[in-house]
Parts: structure tokens; C-alpha cells; sequence
């Protein structure tokens, strides 16, 4: 039996280690098919992980903190052909150290466009396919750092629920 008819699909970003590991890690075990993306080919070996767990997965190398990565994410996302039943909006970074001294404005410009911008970007794009359906779960992570002030943390800031490690 073709395992794609029966198990729903599920997308996690920064799929490659910590929270989004353990969260397409968790969609595996519970019967999902996954689609998993990250920056780096470290995507691969966790899909092979993944895969271990029996589900069948696609990987996507992307920049989410780019318009262009995001958007690369979604045409994968749809090429696939199946619903998305689930997506894990995960990726994040963070970046400390004082702000009028040690930090890049590059680096600090990057976590707001991948922790806020994107998070926003690809959400507008699933839900509105979810919303088509009737049907879709959406699950946001978030650091309480990004909504509390603290020393060396001053862009490490999201909405509320925006993705964020």
C-alpha cells in the first residue's frame, strides 16, 4: 500500500536538530509522512533518521530568513501534491551580546527576518490553502526570552507565537 494515501503530511522547519528535530521526530512516530527543511545538508542525515521511524520524507534546503527561501519551501511544499495536515514553524536564532558594541546589525536584521518575517510568509501561504480545505494545524515555536527583556538580548524579540529557539 502506498503509504502516501494514508498518512498525513507534515512540515517542520529547522528540522535539522533541536526542537524541530524532536518535533518531526514526534509527527514521524505518530504516522506522519514529513517534509523537512533546514539551511544546511545536516537536513539529510535527519531525514534518514526520520525515515527510520517510517515515514516516508522530502527535504528542502532553504534560507528562511530570505523572501526567496520561504517561497522555495512553499513551491516544494505544493509540489508534493498532498495536503499539508500539519506545519511546525520552527526555525529560529538568536543573538546576544551588547548591542552598541558586539553585535552585527547584519546578524540582527537576519534573526528578525527569519524569527518574525518568515514566520509570517509562510504562514499567509499554508493557511490560506488550510482555510480552502476546512482543515490544518499550525503550531508556532517561540523562546519566553523573546517576550521577556533581558542583558544582551536586545532584537531577540518576536510576535507572539512567531517561530523563535
Amino acid at each position: 500500500m502506498d503509504n502516501s494515501l494514508s498518512r498525513p503530511l507534515a512540515v517542520v522547519t529547522g528540522a535539522s536538530n533541536g526542537i524541530g528535530y524532536e518535533l518531526a521526530k514526534q509527527f514521524a512516530q505518530n504516522g506522519f509522512d514529513l517534509l523537512v527543511t533546514a539551511t544546511g545538508p545536516s537536513i539529510n542525515e535527519a531525514a534518514q533518521a526520520f525515515e527510520g521511524l517510517g515515514a516516508k520524507v522530502e527535504t528542502v534546503q532553504a534560507d528562511l530568513a530570505t523572501y526567496d527561501g520561504v517561497e522555495t519551501l512553499y513551491n516544494q511544499i505544493k509540489a508534493t501534491g498532498r495536503a499539508v495536515e500539519a506545519i511546525a514553524i520552527n526555525a529560529g536564532v538568536g543573538v546576544g551580546g551588547d548591542f552598541a558594541r558586539e553585535t552585527d546589525l547584519k546578524d540582527e536584521l537576519n534573526l528578525i527576518n527569519l524569527n518574525v518575517v518568515s514566520s509570517v510568509h509562510l504562514a499567509k501561504r499554508v493557511v490560506k490553502d488550510m482555510v480552502e480545505r476546512g482543515k490544518g494545524r499550525i503550531l508556532f515555536t517561540s523562546s519566553i526570552a523573546a517576550i521577556m527583556p533581558g542583558p544582551f538580548e536586545a532584537v531577540y524579540l518576536t510576535e507572539p507565537g512567531s517561530a523563535n529557539k
